[in-house]
């Protein structure tokens, strides 16, 4: 059957006619109001059906959403054809043109189904992910699959697809993926002991989308952990009420504005004393001089870092000779 040209609209106006209202999106995307506007087209006939759209809204599902999933027939037929073909949704038509769903942190699929008549032709099927008020966020990558699970593009390194329709004609099925790695750990954990405290510091992770960081301590040989959350402008918090000679292992890892969150890092140990104590037997003493003697000059993670300056120096002398005899 012989199809005929449909009008294209600009991405605005489709959105107008579906009733999707597209909230405005910052430069960089939001990441629970984006869409990609895929298109097909065979340039030798001159024929192409614009204007489909895949993409998350607040508040959408990941089922039908008449308000929002476009799942009639078209006005005008154009060959070839592009859909989302959604038969679980038992409509009376099941080959959507918009298909949104709910915002996610990992992972979502897309089915697209491009049907055509046309014997031995070119199709070429086009994307772009950054039209007005929904940017598909750049942290995000999106590929297209065929019907064996390979990947076919990059629709981040390239703009299009093409291949033949066959000769007779066929069908083609593919997946668009659009996923989200989570963000790498932090680096360079350090954890400096006090009295009944520590200072926990890492570097910033190397992401551009983390929005806070998750550390969490525990005894070393103790029971379940304890933690917190930070915004991402914080690299370094002090944990008080810590047991004095118990010693703690800690984590930090990134997550980013979707909530995904990465793999902790691997374990600063540290064990809390009595400023001075390092021997942890209840005085400051010859015993702990000692210790201190063979940290002299030592960087991170210092025992005798009684200034928490990251050093164990002449300050930190000082500080342990104004503590001789003190009994905790």
């Amino acid at each position: 059957m012989r199809r005929i040209k449909r009008q294209r609209y600009s991405a605005r106006f489709c959105l107008f006619l579906t009733g999707v209202i597209l909230l405005p999106a910052a430069a960089r995307g939001e990441v629970d109001n984006w869409a990609v506007e895929l298109s097909v087209k065979a340039p030798l006939v001159g024929s192409e059906d614009p204007l489909n759209l895949a993409g998350v809204l607040p508040s959408t599902t990941d089922g039908y959403d008449p308000d929002f999933d476009s799942c009639n027939p078209p006005p005008v037929p154009v060959d070839p054809n592009l859909s989302f073909p959604h038969p679980e949704y038992g409509l009376p038509f099941n080959l959507c043109t918009t298909d949104f769903r709910a915002p996610f942190d990992a992972t979502k699929e897309w089915r697209l189904l491009v049907e055509t008549d046309l014997y031995d032709t070119e199709i070429v099927i086009a994307w772009d992910l950054e039209i007005e008020n929904a940017i598909v966020p750049e942290e995000y990558k999106a590929v297209l699959k065929n019907d064996l699970g390979r990947t076919v593009a990059n629709l981040r390194q390239v703009s299009e697809y093409r291949y033949n329709s066959g000769n007779p004609p066929m069908d083609r099925t593919f997946f668009l993926f659009v996923s989200n790695d989570p963000p790498p750990a932090p680096a360079q954990v350090l954890a400096r002991p006090g009295d009944g405290k520590v200072r926990l510091s890492w570097s910033a992770s190397s992401a551009t989308d983390v929005a806070t960081y998750l550390y969490r301590y525990e005894e070393v040989t103790g029971p379940e952990p304890s933690g917190g959350e930070v915004v991402a402008a914080v690299t370094e918090v002090l944990i008080g009420e810590l047991e004095n000679g118990t010693a703690y292992r800690f984590q930090v890892a990134s997550k980013d504005r979707t909530g995904l969150v990465g793999s902790y890092t691997e374990a600063a140990t540290a064990t809390p004393w009595f400023d001075g104590d390092v021997q942890a037997d209840g005085w400051i003493d010859y015993l702990d001089l000692w210790q201190l003697a063979v940290q002299w000059g030592k960087v991170e993670n210092a025992t005798g870092d009684l200034t928490q300056d990251g050093r164990f120096d002449e300050e930190d002398m000082l500080a342990f000779f104004s503590r001789w005899h003190l009994v905790p």
